[in-house]
């Protein structure tokens, strides 16, 4: 009797894993599902901007600059909303087939950047680019730090931000990497400069001209 009882206890025990590993596997697969149709969208509007851009450029005018500029900025919360989510996951390690949407995800958000750039310069936009350069390696403490500390800057400050992997070995990446410089994160680059090291709410600011 007391060896069925264990044996019962036991035969739970094992369903009860089954079913908790089963649930979990059904979220894990579901957030997958969400962050990959998140990114294809991001995907797309990168797409869009790219194409907007270029005819902004090939119709030589900049009446269509306010249009531009309005339609980036209704992209920007989705954006930090994409990238505060794929930090998120990557920190968790959920899912191996997430780092193949992180790629996706880093190179058109890259290309985001280079059109934000490339728009403020043409258009005179008041804007400021940051690009926040992190390391996904588990030991980086002061990339969480600096991450924390970008997340109150842009909350009251006109900037976009975007990200780079400094661990990732993507061609256009190491390309920016060769360009401006960035050897080690974290790192930021404020409208086309580079500064090494964590840097301070009230430094960011500064750099930023927001106060």
């Amino acid at each position: 009797m007391v060896n069925a009882k264990y044996a019962i206890a036991a035969l739970l025990a094992v369903n009860l894993f089954v079913i908790a590993f089963s649930a979990m596997n059904y979220i894990d697969t579901q957030r997958l599902l969400k962050f990959s149709n998140d990114v294809n969208s991001f995907m797309i509007d990168s797409q869009d901007m790219e194409t907007s851009y270029q005819i902004l450029r090939d119709t030589n005018d900049t009446v269509y600059c306010g249009l531009v500029d309005r339609t980036y900025n209704e992209k920007t919360q989705s954006i930090n909303t994409l990238q505060d989510r794929m930090l998120s996951y990557e920190r968790a390690n959920l899912f191996s087939e997430f780092f193949v949407l992180k790629k996706q995800f880093l190179l058109a958000n890259i290309n985001l950047y280079r059109l934000s750039t490339l728009q403020k310069d043409y258009c005179n936009s008041r804007h400021s680019d940051l690009l926040y350069v992190y390391s996904s390696r588990q030991d980086c403490y002061n990339c969480k730090v600096q991450g924390q500390i970008i997340d109150n800057v842009r909350k009251s400050c006109n900037v976009r931000v975007f990200v780079l992997d400094n661990e990732e070995n993507l061609a256009s990446l190491n390309i920016i990497k060769k360009q401006y410089g960035i050897e080690s994160a974290p790192a930021v680059m404020v409208d086309g400069k580079l500064y090494s090291g964590v840097q301070t709410e009230t430094r960011l600011k500064e750099l930023l001209n927001c106060q």
